[in-house]
C-alpha cells in the first residue's frame, strides 16, 4: 500500500496533537489556569518553597498566584521574574 504525501502528513499531524495532549495531560498542564498552590508543587523542585509556604505566616493570607502571575487590572503583560531576583522591566 502506498501513502500519499497528503496521507501520511495527516498521520504525522494526529501523532504530533496526540502526543502534545498526552503530554499535557501528564503534566497536570491544566492545573496552571488555576490558584491552587499545590498546582506549584506539580514541577519537583517546587515540594519544598510549596511546604515552606505552607507553615508561615502567608499561608492564611496568600496564594502562589497572588504575587506570582500578572494582575492584569493594573496593565502587566508579564509574571514577575523570581529567577536570579531580576526586576520586571
Amino acid at each position: 500500500m502506498k501513502w500519499s504525501s497528503s496521507s501520511l502528513l495527516s498521520a504525522l499531524l494526529g501523532v504530533m496533537v496526540g502526543l502534545g495532549i498526552f503530554t499535557f495531560r501528564l503534566a497536570e498542564g491544566f492545573s496552571y489556569f488555576t490558584n491552587d498552590p499545590n498546582a506549584c508543587a506539580n514541577c519537583h523542585i517546587m515540594r519544598d518553597y510549596l511546604d515552606f509556604w505552607q507553615k508561615s505566616s502567608h499561608h492564611a493570607r496568600a496564594a502562589c498566584a497572588d504575587c506570582h502571575t500578572p494582575d492584569m487590572r493594573q496593565g502587566q503583560l508579564a509574571a514577575r521574574p523570581l529567577r536570579a531576583g531580576r526586576k520586571p522591566k
